[in-house]
């Protein structure tokens, strides 16, 4: 995964977003103290999101307990 500084990042953020779109592909940014994040483009992160998200089955059957 490439990675950029937020300095970078934050001085370049729409042609971040165009390439993160275009390539289809995470993109780190670090910062110099504690922990960073990664860019990814909306249709990327919904199925991410998705898998992460409890069944909704089962959220809707805690509440009926």
């Amino acid at each position: 995964m490439q990675a950029v500084s937020y300095a970078e990042a934050s001085e370049n953020l729409e042609a971040m977003i165009e390439k993160v779109v275009a390539d289809r592909a995470p993109l780190a940014i670090t910062i110099e103290r504690g922990e960073g994040a990664v860019l990814v483009s909306a249709s990327e992160w919904a199925p991410i999101q998705t898998a992460l998200s409890p069944p909704k089955s089962l959220t809707s059957t805690e509440g009926g307990r």
